[in-house]
């Protein structure tokens, strides 16, 4: 690699905290908060609990673009082999038991019709696009696999684009990205809404999980991972502030009671024309809180917790089987209320993610470093094992 890429490194490695191997407090514990937003959304208790999802794109391009910096020195066969090995080792081998399990269950007959249309396009990291046809059956087995489709997409594509990109551009580039979130969105809509209901199901749902729709999402993280923003819980409170206040004022303006519980943002985003600037609101708040965190100046004493920290580190396979489980739940025990229903849930799913972490999940990320190399200090490979 040219000499400029080693001097960028040298310049970020020295101004962005964690560089010296020290930990970045915090991250795990917003894992934890991601997943519970998730799985409350899905018990219909938050109505504002599917943007866990974009804190985690949101965190995936500011831990993703950290790792892929610290080795893009590397000739690019090396370079791509680790990142993908590693990152192969992190995520098929549960996702992969899950959907051979699902597909077992399908063969012989125990498994429910709608999990047939969908189960080719999940193996194959392509349901989102299933998702925003009009031809998508929801499924508790798989319905909520779109968003690791979305990141599975954006693996393919960023560590290319971080490779050749040249790094006096870099800042620009990834700047140009974040402010086009918007305008990709609203022409993504508008492309989506022409091609007709025949191909299409609910035209913002489909735009919510097309992956193009948010690239500004992993851009800022990786803005805010290469160069820091050096915010504090001021310009944090401002941007959650805001947040709000938007969302209050299409409760006002539009009213409808679904709105109450979203606090003016549901899935979808389909009032006020959000879908355009809304993810691009919470997208700013959560970068502004991974750099709080990064730097301890955010509820510390919360985001740091060893239980909250222990479920961030389990957070994938929580993600991955809470939904199941809670079909599984709500047939066990159909008439009880829905808090019994998720405290059963939640302990049900919390079992199964940390028996298949430990029991499963750690024999492959052991073999990472074995098998894909080790670029970087020792407690900063900590701090990344869950990322990575």
């Amino acid at each position: 690699m040219p000499d400029t890429v080693r001097t960028l490194a040298v310049h970020l490695d020295k101004n962005r905290p964690g560089s010296d191997g020290s930990a970045l407090p915090g991250l795990d514990g917003l894992r934890a908060v991601a997943v519970v937003l998730v799985l409350l959304y899905h018990q219909q208790l938050v109505g504002f609990g599917w943007a866990g999802v974009q804190i985690f794109f949101v965190l995936s391009g500011y831990l993703i673009t950290k790792i892929l910096h610290r080795t893009r020195s590397a000739p690019l066969s090396q370079y791509l082999r680790n990142f993908y090995g590693r990152r192969a080792l992190r995520i098929f081998p549960l996702y992969y038991a899950y959907l051979l399990a699902l597909g077992l269950a399908a063969a012989f007959g125990v498994a429910p019709p709608d999990l047939r249309s969908g189960l080719p396009f999940a193996v194959t990291y392509t349901y989102n696009f299933y998702h925003a046809g009009s031809g998508f059956v929801h499924s508790k087995l798989l319905t909520h696999l779109w968003s690791l489709s979305v990141e599975e997409q954006f693996y393919l594509v960023w560590p290319l684009f971080l490779y050749f990109l040249e790094p006096n551009k870099l800042r620009r580039v990834l700047w140009g990205l974040v402010l086009a979130g918007p305008l990709i969105r609203a022409l993504l809509f508008q492309g989506l809404r022409l091609s007709g209901t025949s191909i299409l199901s609910d035209t913002e749902i489909a735009l919510y999980v097309c992956t193009p729709s948010h690239v500004d999402a992993f851009a800022l993280g990786a803005l805010a991972s290469l160069f820091p923003f050096g915010t504090g819980r001021r310009a944090l409170l401002v941007g959650l502030g805001l947040t709000l206040a938007l969302g209050l004022l299409i409760l006002v303006v539009y009213g409808p009671a679904g709105l109450r519980s979203s606090i003016g943002y549901p899935i979808g985003l389909k009032h006020g024309y959000a879908y355009i600037w809304g993810y691009s609101l919470i997208n700013v708040s959560s970068v502004l809180l991974i750099e709080c965190l990064v730097r301890g100046v955010f509820l510390p004493r919360f985001f740091e917790h060893p239980a909250l920290a222990y479920l961030g580190r389990i957070s994938y396979g929580v993600y991955v089987l809470h939904f199941p489980v809670q079909a599984m739940v709500e047939r066990v025990l159909p008439a009880s209320s829905v808090l019994v229903r998720m405290a059963v849930q939640l302990v049900c799913t919390l079992a199964s993610a940390s028996v298949s972490y430990h029991v499963f999940e750690l024999r492959f990320l052991r073999l990472k470093d074995r098998w894909f190399g080790n670029e970087k200090p020792r407690s900063e490979r900590e701090v990344f094992a869950q990322s990575e």
